[in-house]
């Protein structure tokens, strides 16, 4: 059985320094996937863990990058996905700063 630690961990993002082109599915999957971890780790820390959100930084940034160069069309489809993803992120830091 996985520990709580290996199963909220960030699944590897794909390498996309490589002029690999970026697909709205791993785009849209990745956002799934930092959603998730996202919410793994409020509730880890309502539950009283310390959590890492390190790497939420790190992919979120990436993920930034990549969404930039997906078309205006393949950008409006992950507007849902990013706003939960945002209002979750938002969520966390006033968790965490005590508001």
């Amino acid at each position: 059985m996985e520990s709580i630690t290996e199963q909220t961990q960030l699944k590897k993002m794909p390498d996309t320094t490589q002029n690999n082109p970026v697909l709205l599915e791993d785009v849209q999957g990745r956002i799934d996937n930092l959603l998730n971890y996202a919410r793994s780790c409020e509730r880890r820390f309502y539950g009283g863990e310390t959590v890492d959100l390190s790497g939420l930084d790190r992919e979120t940034a990436v993920l930034c990058e990549d969404l930039l160069t997906l078309s205006p069309e393949e950008g409006r489809q992950c507007v849902d996905q990013l706003q939960k993803l945002i209002r979750k992120i938002d969520d966390i830091g006033r968790a965490v700063s005590g508001e």
